[in-house]
């Protein structure tokens, strides 16, 4: 079985949870002898595969899906959606929607419609979560039948972190506030600076490229000496795995995710998560290793730090309970179900 993976060019000008989750897909696929490639639009046609799985309904996802069936070839769409099915907001795309295609005789579309177009040229959808799923099924009309919930697996180096490598790296006392993410104000490191400076006197660390340099000079400002920026790190760093394992908490306090595989990852090294209530995670609330907050709430996001680097120790067995079953290998079994159930093709013809 040919697999042709494929996302929207710009994606891999930067790093983040979407980049990492189709990479470990296209990898595990590979360890079960599915060949499995990311798409070269230039040396390849989409008519080649069997099968082709794109990422994300954004960004002229809806055109790759439309060839594909163009040239009989069947499709699955990873969508990525915001999870939080809102009728009224969805009232207020569709009124979008309409109003712009009469004031430019249907020359232009909203993002709404290409979402839209991206899952009615779908065969199959894939949803992270059960409130993802909700979105595709209310917001955008999907068949239920056709959708697949199958969340992230976390890799398993995560499970097996310890603190020793970061702290003597970087020459950092375990037990800080940690976040993980681009720098920019839709992750609200300043928000999580804020909250920490009222309610602990722990530092906090800032892991992620610079999306918006002057939101990160407001956060070194106002954080002053317990703030600190150290740059990116690889996802398959041992350093990345290290710093869950090193930190007294990991907070996600971002406007919203589609998952929140940094809180995954976290929870797998035996760090308690905090993570904006407008996640994909599936998972239910456990404080104080898992706690759900709203991150525009100061005092909920306070009372939810203090809470975590409170939390009876050791963290790491119940930490990394929560998301045992996050398994990669398991992710990827499901993920072939699809393309089999799909394509027609038996157990034995992997490859």
């Amino acid at each position: 079985m040919r697999i042709a993976v494929t996302t929207y060019p710009m994606l891999w000008q930067r790093t983040g949870g979407l980049q990492v989750q189709i990479l470990r897909t296209v990898a595990h696929l590979a360890r079960k002898g599915v060949d499995a490639r990311l798409f070269d639009s230039l040396g390849a046609r989409l008519g080649d595969y069997d099968l082709v799985h794109v990422f994300s309904a954004i960004n002229g996802a809806h055109l790759i899906l439309r060839e594909a069936r163009a040239q009989n070839v069947p499709t699955v769409l990873s969508p990525i959606l915001q999870p939080g099915y809102n009728w009224p907001k969805f009232m207020r795309y569709r009124a979008a929607s309409s109003l712009t295609g009469k004031l430019t005789a249907y020359e232009n579309r909203t993002t709404y419609d290409d979402i839209l177009s991206a899952v009615s040229c779908s065969d199959r959808l894939i949803a992270l979560s059960e409130a993802e799923r909700r979105v595709l099924t209310n917001g955008y009309s999907a068949e239920d039948r056709f959708v697949t919930t199958i969340p992230n697996g976390v890799d398993a180096a995560f499970f097996s972190a310890t603190p020793h490598a970061f702290t003597g790296h970087f020459n950092i006392l375990s037990g800080f506030v940690l976040v993980v993410g681009s720098i920019s104000s839709y992750k609200n490191q300043l928000g999580v600076i804020r909250a920490t400076l009222q309610v602990s006197e722990r530092d906090v660390l800032l892991i992620g490229p610079v999306e918006d340099a002057g939101y990160l000079e407001r956060c070194l400002k106002e954080g002053g000496e317990r703030v600190r920026h150290l740059g990116m790190l690889a996802h398959d760093d041992p350093l990345l795995g290290s710093a869950y394992a090193s930190a007294g908490v990991t907070v996600l306090a971002s406007a919203g995710e589609t998952f929140g595989l940094t809180a995954v990852e976290s929870l797998a090294s035996g760090t308690p998560a905090i993570i904006t209530a407008a996640n994909g995670l599936g998972l239910s609330p456990q404080p104080p290793w898992l706690q759900y907050v709203d991150p525009g709430d100061a005092g909920d996001l306070g009372r939810a730090i203090g809470a975590a680097l409170s939390a009876p120790m050791p963290t790491t067995g119940p930490c990394r309970q929560l998301v045992a079953h996050l398994d990669w290998k398991a992710t990827a079994d499901r993920i072939l179900e699809v393309y089999r159930d799909l394509t027609g093709a038996g157990a034995g013809a992997a490859s």
